[in-house]
C-alpha cells in the first residue's frame, strides 16, 4: 500500500507540474492521502483542459442516453456524443449512435483513413492478444531466447509460455502496479531497477494508463541493456496526426489517459530509441491467424542503440 501511495503521490504531483492552479486548492498532501488528492485533481481537471472536458462531457451524455425518449432529442444527443468521440479519436464507436447521417460519413471516412495507414483491417481472431503475442514471440525465438525480460502488464498467455518453456532460458520479471498475479510492484514512469537490467522489455497496452508516458519510455531506456529492445503497442487512431491527452483514467474506456495517434513513433525516439513498425502479423493469411488464436495487431521494436 506504501508503494501504491507513493505512486498516486508521484501521479498527483505530476498533474500540479502541468496544471499550475490545482495547487491553488490546498488539498491534501500526506502520501497516506495520496489517493484522496489524485480523486480531488480528476475532479477538477475537466475544468482545466479542454479535452478532459470533452471526455467528462461525453460520459454524460452517455449517461443521460437513456433518459431520452424523444426521437429528435436523441438525435440531437448523439450527435453531440458522435462529435466528441471523432475529436477524441474514437471514431470506430460512432457507428453505434443513432447520430446524423453526415457524422455517420464522417467517421467512416475516418475509419477509411485509420485502416489505409494502419496496414489494412483486422483479421484473424480479436479476442487474445496474449496468445497473438505468443504466436509472435514463437516465431522470433532470437528476440527471447536467454533474456532478461521485464514483462509489463503481463498477458496470462505469454507468461505461461516464457515461464514455462524451459529451453528458452529467460530470466523473467513481471511486474505491474495494480495487478494481484505479478511479481513486482512497479511504476513504469518511476522504476526502480538499475541501469542495463534487461534484454527485453515488453509492454503491450499499459503505456495508456501510464500517468507520465514520457517518463515511463526514459526509464525503459534506461534499463534496458544497449542493444536492447522495447517490444510494444498502445491504442492508436492513425487517422490522428497527434495524441490526444485528458490527464484522468476513462471509465468508459477502460481507464485510458489517453488515445494515440500516429506520433507514437516520435515519442519511443524521443526517449532515444531506433523504432521500427512491426507489420509480420500483417503477413500472415487469415486463416493462420485463426488457427493460432491471433489477429494482424501491429507492434513496435523500439532499439536501445549500442553505445
Amino acid at each position: 500500500m506504501d508503494s501504491l501511495n507513493a505512486l498516486y503521490l508521484r501521479w498527483a504531483n505530476h498533474l500540479e507540474s502541468r496544471f499550475k492552479t490545482l495547487l491553488e486548492l490546498n488539498a491534501p498532501v500526506r502520501q497516506e492521502e495520496a489517493k484522496n488528492l489524485l480523486d480531488i485533481y480528476f475532479a477538477h481537471i475537466p475544468f482545466l483542459d479542454a479535452n478532459a472536458r470533452k471526455v467528462f462531457l461525453r460520459n454524460a451524455l452517455y449517461a443521460s442516453a437513456t433518459a431520452v425518449t424523444s426521437p429528435e432529442a436523441r438525435r440531437s444527443l448523439h450527435d453531440q456524443i458522435a462529435n466528441y468521440e471523432l475529436a477524441l479519436g474514437f471514431s470506430h464507436k460512432v457507428a453505434s449512435l443513432d447520430c446524423s447521417e453526415h457524422l455517420k460519413e464522417m467517421a467512416s471516412g475516418r475509419r477509411a483513413l485509420h485502416w489505409n495507414r494502419y496496414g489494412g483491417e483486422t483479421k484473424g481472431v480479436l479476442n487474445s492478444r496474449g496468445d497473438t503475442l505468443v504466436f509472435y514471440f514463437s516465431n522470433h525465438l532470437e528476440l527471447v531466447k536467454n533474456k532478461r525480460i521485464l514483462h509489463l502488464g503481463p498477458e496470462i498467455e505469454l507468461k505461461a509460455y516464457l515461464t514455462g518453456t524451459k529451453k528458452l532460458g529467460v530470466n523473467y520479471c513481471d511486474a505491474d502496479p495494480f495487478l494481484s498475479n505479478v511479481r513486482t510492484f512497479l511504476d513504469g514512469a518511476h522504476m526502480h531497477f538499475p541501469d542495463n537490467s534487461f534484454d527485453l522489455i515488453i509492454c503491450h497496452r499499459v503505456l495508456e494508463h501510464v500517468y507520465d508516458d514520457s517518463a515511463a519510455l526514459r526509464e525503459a531506456f534506461r534499463v534496458l541493456s544497449p542493444g536492447g529492445l522495447l517490444n510494444v503497442s498502445v491504442p492508436m487512431a492513425f487517422d490522428m496526426d497527434h495524441t490526444v491527452e485528458w490527464f484522468f483514467p476513462d471509465p468508459l474506456r477502460h481507464g485510458h489517459l489517453r488515445m494515440y495517434g500516429r506520433d507514437f513513433g516520435e515519442r519511443l525516439a524521443d526517449a532515444g530509441f531506433t523504432v521500427s513498425e512491426e507489420r509480420w502479423l500483417f503477413r500472415r493469411e487469415h486463416q493462420e491467424l485463426a488457427d493460432n488464436n491471433s489477429y494482424n495487431m501491429l507492434l513496435f521494436n523500439a532499439h536501445k542503440p549500442v553505445q
